[in-house]
């Protein structure tokens, strides 16, 4: 009887999993509707058409407006033929030699209209300095033609072309996101201050020109440090001047004022943690929360241009390792620093960093031809990626490692977040298969939101820490 079990469980193994309604004719019926609406020949053809007469000929068009129009049709055709995409590999993953090629045809067909799109949109809202702009951040490691050098793209980095190409950057953003995309002047000053210490590096000499580019961007640094600095010790007095009025006299209860000078301390607070916050009720003030969000939209404004303490320890550094190692005088000698390839990852992380939403909300402004200057930055941050989250690659210096003491609540150690992934892989699984007994139980939830938040946030965010914290106080509360 034994010997039949195992039979039977050998024979299961090598059964075919048929479903229990065929989906070929599914399959085809949704190919069909597909050629006959957003896929049909004629559709296809009149939009290029309209595009490339767009790109062509602009003045048969009555307006800009008009234009702006055909463009929003094509990021609607483009949402269509994705969500198309993402049917086929949903619905259908028992026919991959059919969806697989049909996918690849479908991605070529958007690729060639997003280009004809994107040289519209360019010819539309010009932006003459960008593609020299995003290339001197991101063409690495090699060096473009306009920029022979690090040094080159330092000094363009000061330069007033590039500030008039964030000015106009600026202007096709609206309000509430021009901080998050734009970098502030004193990060590409950074930045080109890492440029030149790479300069020197490779050359290993600090040159009459770096020399005078490095002295300019420090005192540039500095100025914007005494003047962040004298700013917040004026806001500090005003403060000081005021509280005895703002305690007594701006109609706040003790708590309440308490209350705000939290807000004040941590902005973010309601954001990242909304899950564990509970909930307004109808009986309590509908105001107070309004005006919580406008007191941190104004700090926020407030401290949107200012450098960080992170900022001013890199330039502090930097300035320290090249005082140090190229300086030469009857009293002090000193070799030169070795050139290796950890400052230019920290210049490469950095570029990135700054170049990174330009590109995503601006891509379209962009010629294809910038791909080919691109690859090699592509290439790198992905082995960098690699290296750095699994542990593993055939350079050891291609990874991002902290320097100096490791400090817990502020630096990412990835290979001790890597072990707990596992762990909370299996814990979700198992919330989820209870969720489906008890659906909206709270415990349950909780414990869910937790992992969720875990999964999706940052190692160095406080919701991380407290997450994790939390998540075997959950677990213990289920039986």
């Amino acid at each position: 009887m034994q010997q039949v079990n195992e039979q039977i469980a050998e024979l299961s193994r090598k059964q075919a999993f048929r479903p229990q309604e065929p989906q070929y004719g599914r399959l085809f019926q949704d190919l069909q509707h597909y050629l006959s609406t957003i896929g049909h020949m004629s559709v296809v053809e009149e939009l290029l058409s309209q595009l490339l007469k767009a790109l062509q000929d602009p003045s048969s068009f009555r307006s800009k407006s008009a234009i702006k129009g055909l463009l929003k049709e094509e990021t609607v055709w483009q949402n269509s033929q994705q969500q198309f995409c993402q049917k086929l590999m949903e619905d259908y993953p028992l026919f991959p030699d059919l969806v697989g090629p049909v996918r690849t045809g479908l991605l070529q067909l958007r690729h060639g209209m997003r280009l004809v799109a994107s040289q519209v949109a360019a010819s539309l809202t010009p932006v003459p300095g960008l593609p020299k702009f995003v290339s001197c951040l991101l063409s690495f490691p090699s060096v473009s033609p306009g920029l022979p050098s690090d040094l080159a793209r330092a000094e363009f980095l000061c330069s007033r072309t590039c500030m008039d190409v964030l000015h106009s950057l600026v202007k096709l953003l609206p309000q509430q996101d021009q901080d998050s995309v734009i970098a502030q002047p004193s990060t590409l000053l950074l930045n080109a201050l890492l440029y030149v210490q790479c300069y020197t590096l490779s050359t290993g000499e600090l040159s009459e020109e770096a020399c005078s580019l490095f002295r300019h961007i420090s005192q540039a640094v500095v100025n914007e440090w005494d003047d962040q600095d004298k700013r917040r010790r004026e806001q500090e007095q005003t403060e000081a001047s005021l509280y005895r009025s703002r305690l007594h006299g701006s109609g706040l209860t003790e708590d309440e004022q308490e209350e705000k000078d939290f807000r004040c301390q941590f902005p973010q607070f309601n954001k990242d943690f909304a899950d564990i916050l509970s909930q307004p009720s109808l009986e309590g003030p509908a105001d107070k929360e309004l005006e919580y969000e406008e007191l941190e939209a104004q700090q926020g404004a407030a401290e949107a241009g200012s450098l960080s303490v992170y900022a001013m320890n890199t330039m502090v550094h930097v300035h320290q390792c090249m005082c140090l190692g190229y300086a030469q005088s009857l009293w002090y000698q000193r070799t030169p620093p070795t050139n290796n390839s950890k400052e230019h990852i920290k210049a490469l992380i950095s570029s990135y960093q700054i170049a990174s939403p330009v590109m995503s909300r601006f891509y379209h402004l962009m010629d294809s031809e910038l791909d080919l200057q691109l690859t090699g930055c592509g290439l790198l941050l992905s082995a960098l990626l690699q290296n750095t989250f699994k542990g593993s690659g055939g350079f050891a210096e291609l990874a991002v490692s902290s320097e100096g003491p490791y400090d817990f609540y502020q630096q990412p150690n990835v290979s001790e977040a890597r072990l707990c992934l596992p762990v909370l892989e299996h814990l979700t699984e198992a919330v989820r298969k209870r969720l489906e007994e008890w659906p909206e139980h709270p415990a349950l939830v909780q414990v869910s939101t937790s992992y969720r938040d875990i999964s999706h946030g940052e190692m160095t965010h406080d919701i991380f820490f407290v997450s994790l914290q939390m998540s075997p106080t959950h677990d213990h509360e289920w039986p």
